[in-house]
């Protein structure tokens, strides 16, 4: 009987180092994966460079890298701004946003796509060519995607988006355009993308956000005047989009 469980004994903790060697190679991979995607994503820096009086970036990874990516660059007069959901979290999604940022350079490399809509209707399109090119059966992984387009001369915004809102923030106010319902790669889905056009105001603050903020578990009941409790797995409720408005 103490030989057997020497023997288990011993066995056990084998496989304990085996887990332990395997997950420092997997959080060392990913790890490395995230210094790829930073640098493939706009600079935190580089927000300077956009002709607004105050830019802000919130972008917190859940599993090291992030499935969703922001985007942003200046054509004369003109700022255009990306913020995308990628299918997916951890690496999958960090394999969307590499996609994405890589069909975003090579688009606005054509004068004629800087715009939102032409943006999207190119988005959909590479990304439905590049999921699918080498599978046998049609795939519905794609992206939530919002785009803007700021003509600083005029202030004049041109919106378009793939099922995620655009919040306009004014003299205490916030106002929601709604994205079109159709994810960019959605293959059964051939709804047209409609842009908006916003006559924008001094002061005036633009948000463009994934769900991520929104799904976030663990809103404090009380902000609604509800009875503060401590909230565990079961019953955790969202932030909600409502909560993020009011916030704005």
């Amino acid at each position: 009987l103490e030989a057997e469980v020497a023997r288990q004994t011993r066995e056990i903790s084998e496989q304990k180092n085996e887990i332990e060697r395997k997950n420092k190679d997997i959080t060392g991979s990913i790890t490395y994966a995230n210094r790829i995607q930073t640098a493939v994503l706009p600079s935190r820096s580089s927000l300077t460079d956009l002709p607004f009086a105050d830019s802000m970036l919130f972008f917190r990874p859940r599993d090291i890298v992030s499935g969703d990516f922001y985007w942003f660059n200046t054509y004369g007069s003109h700022a255009l701004i990306c913020c995308s959901d990628c299918t997916g979290h951890g690496v999958p999604g960090a394999f969307m946003t590499l996609i994405g940022t890589t069909i975003l350079n090579e688009a606005t490399r054509e004068e004629s796509n800087r715009r939102p809509k032409p943006l999207l209707e190119q988005l959909d399109k590479e990304v439905k060519q590049t999921l699918n090119k080498n599978q046998s059966v049609e795939t519905r992984d794609g992206m939530d995607c919002a785009i803007i387009d700021v003509d600083l001369e005029t202030g004049v915004m041109v919106s378009a988006a793939a099922k995620r809102p655009i919040y306009v923030g004014r003299k205490g106010q916030a106002t929601t355009i709604k994205g079109t319902r159709r994810a960019i790669g959605d293959v059964w889905n051939d709804n047209e993308f409609n842009e908006t056009v916003t006559q924008l105001q001094d002061g005036d603050c633009i948000y463009l956000s994934s769900d991520g903020f929104t799904d976030q578990l663990g809103a404090d009941p009380a902000m609604d005047g509800g009875k503060t409790r401590v909230l565990n797995d079961e019953d955790a409720i969202k932030f909600s989009t409502k909560r993020f408005v009011k916030m704005i």
